[in-house]
């Protein structure tokens, strides 16, 4: 709390963010008294930030999120960030590795992202239940103002709200395929639909559900305009 206050005295909001935010992890009991921190801090932050995003593509920090990064959907993320580079865009790759899919990064795209000097932000999920928990400490770590999600999975669309919860970043959702198919579904679920039927954060990865409660949450979305 004291380091937050401190930032906050010095305008650095980035600093009281990051310190609210780890606030927040660390002592949950206080929960309330860092989020009401945070919320003010975040305020102060974005202001700062439009003023300087109206200065060029060159000072708009973009994220492209994924779900997963060590097999084949790491192509789009990578060709989406790549897009954002050509626009002049600094832009990072951000998301997390399943070990059942590997460790790093996917194979065929690793020298092409070295070559195009972009930052890969990382962490392996080894426990699914702790996936919020470092999902938090890596966005905490590397703010954005604008992230493009991806596909919209589940744990991607978990880094897409914690960017808005706290840096309140702007957040796009790439969707290039109908994610239901790939799970044997064809209606979306509820969210208390889905709170009915599974218990998180088991299962993040595939499958039906989580999917099915992400196109659900997306076509709720479009039809709020």
């Amino acid at each position: 709390m004291r380091a937050g206050r401190e930032c906050m005295a010095a305008d650095d909001w980035a600093g009281a963010i990051r310190a609210y935010g780890q606030g927040l992890m660390d002592q949950p009991l206080l929960g309330m008294h860092y989020a009401a921190n945070l919320e003010r801090a975040r305020s102060q932050y974005r202001q700062e930030r439009r003023t300087i995003n109206q200065q060029g593509p060159a000072h708009t920090q973009v994220v492209v999120a994924a779900a997963e990064l060590s097999h084949n959907a790491a192509g789009r993320a990578f060709t989406l960030a790549q897009l954002y580079q050509h626009l002049g865009h600094p832009v990072a790759l951000l998301g997390s590795h399943f070990p059942q899919w590997g460790r790093e990064l996917w194979e065929p795209i690793q020298t092409a992202v070295t070559k195009a000097q972009l930052p890969v932000h990382t962490f392996v999920a080894e426990h699914e239940p702790r996936y919020v928990e470092q999902a938090f400490a890596l966005v905490l770590q590397h703010p954005a103002d604008l992230v493009h999600l991806s596909k919209p999975r589940l744990p991607a669309v978990v880094i897409g709200l914690l960017y808005k919860l706290l840096w309140g970043t702007a957040v796009l959702v790439d969707i290039d395929d109908e994610e239901l198919c790939f799970v044997g579904e064809r209606q979306p679920i509820t969210l208390d639909g889905l709170k009915r039927r599974w218990i998180w954060p088991s299962g993040l990865t595939g499958l039906r559900r989580p999917t099915s409660r992400c196109r659900g949450a997306m076509e709720a979305r479009e039809d709020s305009g």
